[in-house]
């Protein structure tokens, strides 16, 4: 590039090679310019002639300056393939090389405007696509309805730039290259997808590792109810699940060991309405059940109903066969019918 600096005011010149109008703004006497219609490199002459014109699809910042001088103009990319981009890697990008290209096509000012209407559509976009996911329609209609809504959006970016584009190719200039802005997009997501990855790998890790130690505290503090219950001390174990209840807001197990409580109370009504509440709050739970056919069983029997007892207890150790206590409760009951 030359020391002096350019003149504000566009300026042309004649191609020597194909005659065609070269207009320039930036470039001095001695640079080197593009011929858009040959694609020639041409220096410069001394004598140029001002003109009204915009420098012909020339990017309106200054060019930046490249070894030997030479300045190079970046090319826009095909406004026809903008729509394929979008639709096959990122509506996005898409709506991002659209404002780029206004710039490269030689019309800054709407570049400018192109930002404010693509944070429109993204805006749009957002709200459109949250409204098609809030519908009761199968995975494969949402998909499909979501690309449709983007077509008109695809083939508005296409249609304000073709015809610009088509003058800049009349004029021999190239279009540029799409392969860049794909490996620029894939190299994105694969980051995004890989930033995912790991915070909801850290999120998950921090939370099991907090769900463990939860779960070994409460371990803990059920093992100090099962030993107040062994030693008889039913109110102080009854206490001490109401302090687990309060200290813990996930232990969901309080009426288990309710039940548990004033089955050893020997307060067999209790324990069976404890019992029963507990299941019902967990009807796939086959303990649940067990707990409540026991605590029942033991109440039949205080009220001598010998047969309907042997009939829960038998129901119990269905879930429960190891239990040997239970087992010699119910040769008990056996017996005890058997005497009848």
């Amino acid at each position: 590039m030359s020391e002096k600096e350019p003149s504000n005011a566009a300026r042309k010149f004649s191609c020597p090679d194909c005659h065609a109008e070269i207009v320039i703004k930036y470039l001095n006497p001695g640079d080197t310019a593009l011929c858009r219609r040959c694609g020639s490199e041409v220096t410069v002459p001394s004598e140029l002639i001002e003109t009204e014109e915009a420098p012909s699809f020339a990017t309106q910042e200054r060019p930046e300056p490249v070894a030997g001088g030479k300045s190079v103009e970046k090319r826009p990319w095909n406004p026809r393939w903008l729509a394929f981009f979008g639709f096959f890697f990122s509506y996005a990008a898409a709506g991002f090389l659209w404002a780029l290209n206004f710039k490269r096509l030689g019309e800054p000012e709407k570049s400018r405007s192109a930002w404010l209407q693509l944070v429109f559509f993204v805006i749009a976009a957002y709200f459109v696509s949250d409204y098609i996911q809030g519908q009761d329609w199968p995975w494969l209609a949402k998909v499909i309805v979501g690309e449709l809504v983007n077509f008109p959006l695809l083939f508005y970016m296409t249609y304000t730039q073709l015809e610009r584009f088509k003058r800049y190719r009349e004029d021999g200039g190239k279009g540029a290259s799409y392969v860049k802005p794909i490996f620029v997009t894939i190299g994105t997501y694969l980051g995004i997808a890989l930033t995912l990855t790991l915070v909801v790998y850290a999120v998950a890790k921090h939370e099991v590792t907090s769900f463990l130690e939860h779960n070994a505290k409460l371990a803990a503090e059920e093992r100090i109810v099962q030993s107040l219950l062994l030693r008889g001390d039913t109110d102080s174990a009854r206490a001490y699940v109401d302090y687990m209840e309060e200290r813990y807001p996930y232990y969901r197990d309080g009426d288990y060991h309710r039940s548990y409580c004033f089955f050893f109370a020997h307060q067999y009504d209790s324990s069976v309405a404890y019992a029963e509440r507990y299941r019902d709050a967990r009807p796939d739970d086959p303990q649940a059940k067990a707990l409540f056919h026991m605590a029942r069983a033991y109440q039949r029997y205080q009220k001598g109903r010998l047969e309907d007892a042997l009939v829960d207890i038998t129901i119990y150790l269905e879930a429960n066969p190891a239990d040997e206590a239970e087992f010699l409760f119910r040769r008990r009951l056996l017996r005890e019918i058997d005497e009848k």
